[in-house]
């Protein structure tokens, strides 16, 4: 199968899903519909959809995003994706992103990604377009530049922002990454461009055991003043037998008490089928000493194992979890011409928006996430290598973001909203 590039898709949610079949036929996400849970009428209420299409390769080329008005009782729209030029690896050259116009009734142009690749599929960089109204044309926004190694190990990557003034590119934000004997990842160092230099604001550290697994996962944030890097966050990581991370825990760097505190962890149980049926993320309560449960995930799947549904608990009045959401998820076979034996990302994100934390569901490899700003600047890194994973956004400000994924040189990228 061709694996396709998730390019940022909606503002409520963001999933794809694909699953590998033995021939030629292969079983593709039709639709994802979320509901929430209506205390008032003990039942389901429609929130928001996504519909999905897909060439004769299996190539994802449209998304659909709706949300029910219940004043009318029906679907509205409010954002569609779509993807073309694709390459022999499923990856697009184009990302166009369209905004629902009630007013007028149709889609109205938003956003705009031309992607490069490399020819064995790496993304080697690309430059992102805002809809002028104005000049009724597209603008160039930001673009960015990945550098490899002579084995494919990324080594460099650089962010430019527009600058309308002088008409020309002006660095924004540059990360440097460093790899073991094996090509495994073990640093990563953050910069910004001063207008004279790139100055280090961020460092990650991984820390992996004889499987191969991220075990430790250490931040350190730059400080000008002694020109040294000081320790801000970490989280270590727990395995099962099968490779399945069962629990990660975050801590944040405690000045005064000149350690690593608890602030928060997540558990995750799975099925005889290695698939997470339930992830819970709980906060450490620093006054009480004890672990506060915040939200809990469990899901079911169907008997080809595609997930079927998600249901999601949040806090509620007396420290328990209460029903909130859930996401049912619509398959259906699909023949497939042209199909490549390669493995392609299984992945969701929720809730979106998100407030403090951001779940990634369904990754089954180690997995490199970042999350950048609209403007394309780095500001948080994490491994991912569980089926069910837990990113602290707590520290973002209130925005919209990217969450770019990556394993194994596969590329997925997401959209979401933090409150």
């Amino acid at each position: 199968m061709k694996k396709p590039f998730l390019a940022l898709v909606a503002l409520f949610f963001c999933a794809q899903f694909h699953l590998l079949a033995q021939s030629q036929q292969e079983f593709l996400l039709d639709s994802i519909y979320s509901y929430n849970w209506d205390t008032t009428q003990a039942d389901w209420a429609f929130q928001s959809k996504i519909l999905y299409s897909y060439n004769a390769a299996g190539n994802e080329i449209e998304t659909r995003n709706a949300v029910w008005n219940f004043t009318t009782n029906a679907w509205v729209n409010t954002g569609k994706t779509t993807q073309n030029g694709f390459d022999a690896y499923g990856n697009p050259h184009e990302t166009i992103f369209f905004q629902w116009a009630a007013a007028n009734n149709e889609w109205k142009p938003k956003g705009r990604f031309i992607h490069t690749f490399s020819d064995n599929g790496k993304l080697l960089g690309g430059i992102n377009y805002n809809w002028s109204l104005s000049t009724n044309d597209w603008v160039q926004y930001f673009r960015d530049t990945t550098l490899f190694d002579g084995n494919w190990n990324q080594t460099e990557f650089i962010a430019y922002s527009w600058q309308t003034a002088s008409n020309s590119w002006q660095e924004s934000t540059r990360a440097t990454y460093l790899h073991d004997e094996n090509g495994h990842e073990t640093e990563q160092i953050n910069y910004s461009w001063t207008g004279n230099n790139w100055q280090p604001t961020y460092k990650t550290v991984k820390i992996y055991d004889t499987d191969v697994n991220v075990t430790e996962f250490i931040n350190y944030s730059w400080d000008m003043m002694s020109s040294q890097w000081h320790q801000d966050n970490k989280a270590t990581y727990t395995y099962d037998a099968n490779g399945n991370q069962t629990e990660n825990m975050q801590y944040s760097w405690s000045t005064s008490a000149n350690a690593f505190v608890f602030f928060s962890k997540n558990i995750i149980t799975y099925n005889g089928q290695n698939k997470p049926i339930e992830g819970t993320t709980f906060y450490w309560n620093a006054d009480t000493q004890e672990w506060i449960a915040q939200y809990q995930t469990q899901s079911t799947y169907d008997e080809n194992n595609n997930i079927l549904e998600n249901i999601f608990y949040n806090p509620g009045p007396n420290n328990d979890l209460i029903i909130a959401r859930k996401q049912h998820f619509y398959w259906s076979l699909h023949t497939i011409t042209g199909i490549d034996d390669l493995n392609v990302l299984h992945c969701s994100i929720y809730p979106n928006p998100a407030k403090s934390a951001l779940q990634v569901q369904g990754l089954n490899r180690p997995t490199h996430a970042s999350i950048y700003s609209v403007q394309g600047t780095l500001l948080q890194t994490a491994v991912l290598s569980d089926a069910s994973s837990h990113l602290n956004i707590q520290k973002l400000p209130a925005g919209t973001y990217f969450l770019h994924l990556e394993a194994e040189g596969k590329t997925d990228m997401q959209r979401f909203i933090k409150q």
